[in-house]
């Protein structure tokens, strides 16, 4: 059985120095406790921040000795856009090994003006093999959190987690005049999430065929947006409609692995299209709260 407990994540700010010249400001994530021992890998889950327009962002890891662990310079996305960093030897970093027992720090650094995140974002460490790491941030929210209109459905989405809470929250505003807004794919599947999990499958098949239109140049989000459009036919009880949708993810030949963790579910898109052509997709409840 995985054991759990709980760190909290420290924030801090730091604005530019002498030896940063470069960077207008910094802010540092860091585990209040100790990491475990005897993990191979490990993950930081965060969101991008708005940041503002020609600004560069990027992060880096230090180790407990001071060194740099990581580096990586973050290409532009939507704010609030649900983002996890990945580490393992191989992969990205070197060997775990030097964070047994010690604080992990990792740093934000933009080049320009600010960087504030939408409030009600989770960041948290989670060490395959032991443990998951969830903290708040220490720093004033004035200073880390963008103040959100809640009039405005790209905020509202994007400042919203992926749970049931969440989700509650944007169904009850939605609006359909909401898909003409939306400019990125996260927006759109969030909001199909959110009226899936409130049952309502028609308005859901309708942002998740808008997802599709809205993605021809990025094939996976495409499929993606299929596969739910898919879902939603099966729990109308539209099964030939839906069978015809699989098959075309499938054909798609698209791979890659897509996560719902709140629905406890991954899967690489084609291959998962093809197996709904032979059972229908069973409603997945979302587990978090």
């Amino acid at each position: 059985m995985r054991k759990k407990f709980h760190m909290i994540v420290v924030a801090s700010m730091v604005l530019s120095s002498m030896a940063y010249a470069q960077y207008s400001q910094e802010i540092v994530f860091k585990t209040a406790r100790e990491a475990p021992a005897d993990f191979h890998g490990w993950t930081f889950f965060w969101s991008m921040p708005v940041i503002e327009e020609g600004a560069k962002l990027d992060y880096v890891v230090i180790q407990p000795d001071g060194k740099e662990y990581f580096q990586y310079d973050i290409s532009s996305r939507p704010a609030g856009h649900s983002i996890r960093s990945d580490f393992s030897p191989g992969f990205a970093g070197g060997d775990p090994s030097v964070f047994y027992g010690k604080q992990i720090v990792f740093k934000f650094r933009v080049t320009k003006g600010t960087m504030k995140f939408f409030p009600n974002q989770s960041f948290r460490f989670e060490f395959r093999k032991e443990t998951k790491v969830k903290g708040v941030a220490s720093v004033p929210d004035s200073v880390l959190y963008v103040d959100v209109d809640e009039n405005s459905p790209t905020q509202l989405v994007s400042s919203s987690g992926w749970g049931q809470k969440a989700n509650s929250r944007i169904a009850k505003h939605y609006s359909k005049k909401w898909l003409s807004e939306f400019k990125s794919p996260p927006l759109f599947l969030k909001t199909g999430f959110a009226l899936y999990d409130a049952k309502r499958y028609t308005e859901a098949l309708e942002v998740f065929q808008k997802m599709h239109d809205s993605t021809p140049e990025n094939p996976f989000y495409s499929a993606v947006a299929l596969i739910w459009k898919g879902h939603m036919l099966d729990l109308m009880d539209k099964r030939d409609a839906a069978v015809a949708v699989y098959k075309i993810v499938a054909d798609m030949k698209v791979s890659g692995s897509m996560q719902h963790s709140q629905y406890r579910m991954t899967y690489s898109p084609s291959s998962y299209a093809a197996q709904r052509i032979k059972a229908p997709f069973v409603r997945a409840e979302n587990k978090d709260k």
